[in-house]
């Protein structure tokens, strides 16, 4: 018999009981996208760190345009909300279901990563689903 570690909690078994929780994970979900947006606009990655520079010349249209140079993937607010948050079977999903803003997301995603739950996200889920659990 073996110890077997994992980084991530196995939360499959528990799928029937988040799904008796529709508002609460909503609320979650809700929560989880509010806080990509800031993040995101106050130009930090997925990782709390600040964003990749632009390029000088994308830096100088920038600026002459919006005022600022500094990335926070902002341009017109179309692609952060077009961020969608919607209950699924053990869950939320958190994406872009307009294919113009998918796009736009994917390829700012491959440059200055901003999808994704940072630290403090995943915290607060792993604690969620403990007090959820400890409940039952």
């Amino acid at each position: 018999m073996g110890i077997r570690v994992t980084r991530y909690p196995d939360t499959r078994k528990y799928v029937s009981l988040v799904n008796r929780m529709p508002s609460d994970v909503a609320t979650l979900g809700m929560e989880i996208r509010a806080e990509i947006i800031r993040r995101t606009q106050n130009g930090l990655d997925k990782n709390n760190r600040s964003f990749k520079k632009y390029s000088p010349d994308y830096k100088k249209a920038k600026a002459q345009e919006f005022g600022s140079a500094r990335p926070n993937l902002t341009r017109t607010q179309a692609m952060l909300n077009g961020m969608d948050m919607r209950k699924i079977k053990g869950g939320f999903r958190i994406d872009f279901p307009n294919k113009m803003e998918n796009k736009k997301a994917f390829y700012n995603q491959r440059v200055r990563p901003f999808f994704g739950l940072d630290k403090e996200q995943r915290k607060k889920v792993l604690q969620f689903l403990k007090n959820k659990f400890n409940k039952v």
